[in-house]
């Protein structure tokens, strides 16, 4: 589970909370702290989802598949 997941499940968890809550200080309570959850959810998805799409930065002069000591050497003559 991830940590955006767990997060949806707790602010589902203060949502029954708050139906169930017998006063109004308390269902406003649980209402808040749901859309806290709710918030803390939404950020970790996107935090998830950007850390999913960046690759690891090249080196400056890095070629694709090639080292960096070949792609600075010159091309060698074919004899």
């Amino acid at each position: 589970m991830t940590t955006a997941e767990e997060a949806f499940n707790r602010a589902a968890m203060c949502a029954d909370q708050a139906q169930t809550a017998r006063d109004e200080e308390t269902r406003t309570f649980f209402n808040r702290l749901r859309d806290s959850w709710v918030r803390v959810a939404n950020n970790y998805q996107i935090a998830e989802s950007l850390a999913a799409d960046v690759a690891p930065p090249r080196p400056a002069g890095h070629q694709a598949g090639m080292s960096a000591d070949r792609a600075a050497a010159p091309a060698q003559p074919d004899q």
